[in-house]
């Protein structure tokens, strides 16, 4: 089951010292693909992520 969730909330709950290396790499993607509105805005469809 889907529970909403892409690669930023991920790299995002998994922060080493307030810092993801992954985070801006992954930005540079989705705004190179046109996704980035889509990439930021994803909900949480699952309250055990809320």
């Amino acid at each position: 089951p889907s529970t909403g969730k892409t690669c930023l909330p991920k790299a995002l709950l998994n922060l080493h010292s307030g810092h993801n290396d992954t985070i801006p790499v992954l930005m540079d993607i989705a705004e190179q693909t046109g996704n980035l509105r889509e990439f930021i805005n994803t909900p949480f469809r699952d309250v055990y992520y809320r």
